[in-house]
């Protein structure tokens, strides 16, 4: 069991290494940060369920998650506004509740 597990990610090495390259190469343009890391978790979804992985199927879930992974960003990014804003407004009270 051990020894087939090595032998998957012995296997899977050179995809994740090249799917790792191309992350950070796509992700120096902040424009393609979000799809990039979309393209990386789909390498590694069909990695993991034993499918077939490589430079073709990262560009393939950069295409396919383009732009719901921007819609996860601005929702992230809407959620860290927030909780900053929670925080500053907190943080200005000086009651002893606060």
């Amino acid at each position: 069991m051990l020894r087939d597990w090595l032998e998957d990610a012995w296997n899977g090495l050179a995809d994740i290494v090249i799917a790792n390259i191309l992350w950070v190469l796509l992700s120096l343009p902040l424009v393609t940060a979000a799809p990039a890391a979309a393209a990386l978790c789909h390498v590694t979804n069909q990695l993991a369920h034993g499918q077939e992985a490589g430079w073709r199927v990262f560009f393939q879930g950069f295409r396919q998650h383009f732009w719901l992974s921007w819609r996860w960003l601005l929702l992230n990014l809407l959620a860290a506004l927030v909780l900053l804003a929670n925080y500053q407004f907190y943080a200005r009270i000086r009651q002893d509740w606060a």
